[in-house]
């Protein structure tokens, strides 16, 4: 997949990334479900994971190209849940119109408030998609259950792992057997090699887990 545009040989400005990589930034919008921004967050997050010193299109370049281009997002038999492989060709989605409905949207006004830094509004709003990780050795270490004394079934994997994956679908609003699919691939990108819980253990193990809460001085304490 070449990531930039080959230049048109026309007159004019020449457009500096090719129709492939706006389509793979627009389907990681459409199937995790983010606006333009955080988008822009989210891949330059996974090429940093995956060692690609490769730019990325801005959100305005994104709203711009994406009124003209048709992004292919299908599904193959056999391929794991949640994989982020983006080269998938069989349904045909167009992206509607930005504010399409918005004559229907809001009952109400919608309040305004005028934004000053915009600079920083901007480099926030594109850190909401950022999914850089990174697990210390000790993490690394616990993610298998300590076995018990106890007669009966161990578990393999630790009340912190399943809090790990549980989180990350609930951030990125996967099911358990997409959130699967994505801790997996996660772990690929960033050279772990450690086994990840499948959806039932996710499922049963998520309906006794108990996430500890911090109290309000470690809350105030990292919020300074």
């Amino acid at each position: 997949m070449s990531w930039e545009a080959v230049p048109s040989g026309r007159r004019g400005r020449q457009q500096t990334y090719s129709d492939a990589a706006i389509q793979t930034c627009l389907s990681m919008k459409v199937l995790f479900g983010m606006a333009l921004r955080q988008t822009t967050g989210f891949v330059e997050s996974l090429l940093r994971l995956a060692d690609l010193d490769w730019t990325v299109p801005d959100f305005s370049t994104l709203s711009r190209r994406q009124k003209t281009l048709a992004v292919d997002i299908g599904f193959v038999a056999g391929t794991p849940a949640g994989l982020l492989d983006t080269q998938l060709a069989t349904t045909r989605i167009f992206m509607m119109p930005h504010k399409f409905n918005a004559s229907r949207r809001h009952k109400f006004e919608k309040k305004r408030q005028k934004v000053t830094n915009w600079r920083v509004y901007n480099e926030g709003l594109r850190q909401r998609g950022d999914v850089t990780i990174w697990l210390s050795p000790e993490v690394e270490d616990k993610w298998l259950a300590d076995k018990r004394q106890t007669p009966g079934g161990q578990p393999t994997y630790s009340d912190m792992a399943i809090s790990v994956c549980l989180t990350l679908g609930m951030v990125f609003k996967q099911p358990l057997r997409q959130t699967q699919g994505l801790v997996g691939s996660l772990a690929r990108l960033m050279g772990l090699d450690v086994p990840v819980p499948d959806f039932s253990t996710l499922s049963r193990r998520g309906a006794g887990l108990s996430m500890p809460e911090k109290s309000k001085a470690q809350r105030a304490a990292q919020s300074n």
